[in-house]
């Protein structure tokens, strides 16, 4: 009787920690996933990002766009696959209208798009502030929708 209240005191505490792990996570969205994580991991911590709007965060690994059509265009390429939103990030990235930045700190101002069940992965488009240099511009973010190389 003892084992089994232990065992589900020990269940309880590893959903407690994954919880509060993915919630650390929430505060600078970025990859979904630390580098190394247990798959059942990866997956909870996708569903618990918090994009916090008018809210000052770090995130890492996300796309900025110049002009909200530029990033419109990436992820309608993303509904057709990973393959054409790659090639029209490129094509972004070439003529400078777009770029994907390691780190960028950034206000999230107003959600734009958020995929649905025609998308495979969780892509959305924010008009946001982005801290360029100590200096605050406005452009558009991009979470998820051109693979991390």
């Amino acid at each position: 009787m003892t084992r089994t209240w232990l065992g589900r005191l020990g269940a309880v505490l590893l959903v407690t920690v994954t919880t509060t792990l993915g919630t650390a996570s929430a505060a600078a969205p970025g990859p979904a996933e630390p580098a190394g994580s247990p798959q059942g991991l990866r997956e909870s911590t996708v569903t618990v990002i918090d994009f916090r709007l008018d809210t000052e965060m770090l995130v890492r690994g996300w796309v900025l766009c110049a002009s909200q059509a530029a990033a419109d265009a990436i992820v309608s390429a993303r509904a057709g696959g990973i393959a054409p939103a790659l090639k029209a990030y490129d094509r972004l990235r070439e003529a400078k209208s777009c770029g994907r930045f390691a780190e960028l700190r950034v206000i999230l101002r107003r959600p734009l798009y958020q995929s649905g069940s025609e998308i495979d992965r969780d892509v959305r488009v924010f008009g946001a502030s982005v801290n360029l240099g100590g200096n605050w511009a406005s452009g558009f973010l991009i979470y998820g929708g051109v693979p991390v190389e």
